[in-house]
């Protein structure tokens, strides 16, 4: 794994916009590109991004996460969620006939691989889900503009709001429960989007974006925390 060391030490430039990503081993990872509908495997080697293939979903891919030799991939417009193999080949879909999710976000999936954990953020539907590998919702927390989410070490998950509050980062339980947070604070105007948490160095990444009064996106960065969770 590259070391942080707080600059870019490799870069890969795609044709269309990629959105969310996924680590399969310390060199290995995913990507979304969701314009194209399709996951991109990449590689790093000698500590440089290389592209090794592509495959082609046909949907539009937002989130995703790896499991065991499986990846689990949001389609928001399409309001499904899909589990495919490591070829691409799709294994399940879970939609309920657009009655299971309203526009799926983001997804993750627990260290031991029983539940996936899906950020459901549609105008009439702002939960995050917990699912089952059949599909069926085990719990729910129910919340504003729910974006990136992320597991811990000690199995609980911290999701964003999409919103400048002072509580713009919850915490839940594995079954869905609020839990105390001991990071709050109020970032003036910016608005919480991803998540990604490192269990080895327990640092905390969170992507910011700034709106002005158009609601267009002016500026956005990535703080990062270090964290005792």
């Amino acid at each position: 794994m590259i070391q942080y060391r707080k600059k870019i030490v490799s870069e890969m430039k795609f044709k269309k916009s990629p959105y969310d990503v996924a680590a399969i081993t310390d060199i290995r990872f995913v990507v979304t590109v969701p314009d194209d509908g399709s996951v991109h495997f990449m590689s790093l080697k000698k500590q440089h991004i290389v592209s090794d293939r592509k495959v082609n979903i046909s949907v539009t891919c937002l989130g995703i996460a790896y499991s065991k030799d499986k990846l689990v991939v949001s389609c928001g417009n399409q309001g499904k969620v899909l589990v495919l193999d490591l070829q691409g080949k799709i294994l399940q879909s879970f939609s309920g006939d657009n009655s299971l999710f309203s526009f799926p976000h983001y997804v993750t999936v627990n260290t031991a691989g029983t539940s996936i954990y899906v950020s459901d953020s549609g105008y009439y539907v702002m939960a995050v889900k917990q699912l089952d590998w059949q599909g069926n919702v085990i719990n729910t927390y129910q919340a504003g503009n729910l974006e990136g989410i992320c597991e811990l070490n000690d199995g609980t998950l911290l999701v964003c709001l999409y919103q400048d509050s002072d509580d713009n980062l919850r915490r839940i339980s594995d079954s869905c429960k609020p839990c105390n947070i001991t990071i709050n604070e109020n970032v003036c105007g910016w608005y919480a989007s991803a998540v990604a948490y490192c269990k080895k160095t327990k640092k905390l990444y969170v992507s910011y974006s700034g709106r002005d009064e158009t609601g267009e996106i002016n500026e956005s960065f990535i703080k990062v925390f270090t964290v005792q969770w």
